[in-house]
């Protein structure tokens, strides 16, 4: 059971392209249309799985209460430290208008019509507790859900099909410890609570601070440090929103540093002794293409947004969560209007 999902928003300047979705979708599936626009538990021998395996961090872990099998995993990858499992998300959603798309509501689009939102693969090695080792994971989405988690680049330069196709959130690195460690590659966000994985969410539907406000995913590098059962903290590079390898536009506003997409991401978590609570400060900083153009070129500035994310897990079966986001967006606005 999940109660007081409590998610508000604050945004110094409205940008036009406020997140990472691309509006070009929107624009496809009207002239279309003709509209407008079983968490998975751990065997024996297996470690616990939780929230930060679908988050780059995560303010608390998932509730265990059985085992599930795992059917992917054979003895040669276990031995060699090697996880591999997966799950499957299906469902329908509907609405009141008539439309066969469900949009501005992403994820769960279509009115009407059965879903496989993720046939989701995970193969993962997990960096020992208190040594030096190296770790890495891969994740693959084949499902509706790829359009909305795709990265410039990467997986949004392989997928033709208009419903279905197959989307790579994270393919990452790990070296270090479970206290000290180093990610570089491709990974899930820090910012605010839900999660792409399904598994990771109660709900089935999202938010449209999740949808539309907050990055899905980043390419670069983390460090986290972990002291002390009550205290996380990360922070590295990334190049970006929804980014693999894709630069920024010749600007209209050309300056110093207006070229760059180098962007913080950071988190810290503040955690009880006891586990049951945990509180979650997020910001991701740095230059994107927020909406405004002059000329037909973009206007590049910065882009922030901070998450503030707080958990209580009552019970086994009860966990309250409040989340608000506060996002900045330069030049989200067309100076000719």
């Amino acid at each position: 059971m999940a109660a007081g999902l409590v998610t508000t928003s604050v945004v110094g300047a409205e940008p036009t392209v406020p997140s990472r979705v691309d509006t070009s979708i929107y624009d496809s599936f009207a002239q279309a249309e003709g509209e407008p626009p079983v968490t998975l538990m751990p065997r024996a021998g297996v470690p616990d799985e939780d929230v930060y395996q679908y988050r780059a961090a995560a303010p608390q872990e998932a509730a265990i209460e059985e085992g599930a099998t795992r059917y992917l995993e054979t003895d040669f990858l276990l031995n060699r430290g090697i996880e591999t499992y997966g799950f499957v998300d299906i469902g329908i959603g509907a609405n009141a208008w008539g439309a066969d798309w469900n949009g501005p509501i992403t994820f769960n689009d279509r009115a009407w019509q059965g879903q496989m939102n993720q046939l989701y693969l995970i193969n993962e090695r997990i960096l020992k507790e208190d040594q030096l080792s190296w770790g890495g994971r891969v994740d693959l989405l084949y499902g509706t859900d790829f359009l909305y988690t795709v990265a410039g680049g990467l997986d949004s330069d392989w997928n033709t099909g208009r419903y279905y196709g197959l989307a790579m959130p994270q393919l990452y690195g790990e070296v270090g410890s479970q206290e000290l460690n180093v990610k570089f590659g491709h990974f899930y966000t820090l910012i605010g609570y839900e999660v792409v994985p399904a598994i990771g969410n109660f709900f089935y539907t999202h938010a449209y601070t999740m949808q539309y406000g907050e990055p899905f995913t980043h390419t670069g590098v983390l460090g986290t440090w972990v002291p002390n059962d009550q205290l996380t903290i990360i922070g590295g590079v990334t190049n970006g929103w929804d980014n693999w390898d894709i630069g920024l536009p010749t600007p209209a506003n050309p300056g110093p540093g207006q070229t760059s997409n180098a962007a913080f991401l950071g988190a810290i978590t503040f955690s009880s002794s006891d586990g049951t609570q945990a509180l979650t400060l997020a910001n991701s900083s740095g230059n994107e293409a927020n909406g405004g153009q002059i000329g037909g070129n973009d206007l590049i500035g910065n882009r922030t947004v901070t998450s503030i994310v707080y958990t209580n897990e009552f019970t086994d079966k009860l966990t309250y969560v409040y989340q608000s986001d506060f996002g900045y967006a330069a030049y989200a606005f067309d100076p000719a209007q």
